[in-house]
């Protein structure tokens, strides 16, 4: 894969009891959402900093707080899941759903991905 990274800013839409929802806010409704929604743990979230707001989530080829290898492949989308340091540190994401066309807009050849998560 070439070493490519895609930002997207995503806006807080709902809190539940261990996670923030956050969902992609598009300005054109004929470009494709690069990544939808997320949730994201409030422990990954703390340690940001995170106070409420905008956030920025990167995918990459090589860089961010948690690797993410395939699972599944459907239609449109690939099931990514985190890979766990060990079994006494908490996932930091969990699982993703990427669109296909954020994947080749990566250059994504398979194998795993990267996600990072900032401030705006």
């Amino acid at each position: 894969m070439e070493n490519m990274m895609i930002s997207i800013t995503m806006e807080m839409e709902k809190t539940t009891k261990n996670t923030i929802k956050f969902a992609e806010k598009t300005e054109n409704e004929f470009v494709p959402e690069k990544l939808g929604s997320l949730y994201i743990p409030k422990v990954t979230l703390a340690g940001i900093n995170y106070a409420g707001g905008k956030i920025i989530v990167d995918l990459s080829s090589n860089i961010g707080i948690a690797k993410l290898m395939p699972e599944k492949t459907t239609k449109n989308t690939v099931k990514f899941v985190e890979v766990q340091e060990n079994e006494f540190v908490p996932e930091k994401i969990g699982t993703v759903y990427v669109p296909k066309c954020t994947l080749a807009e990566m250059g994504y050849n398979g194998g795993e991905i990267y996600i990072g998560i900032r401030l705006a």
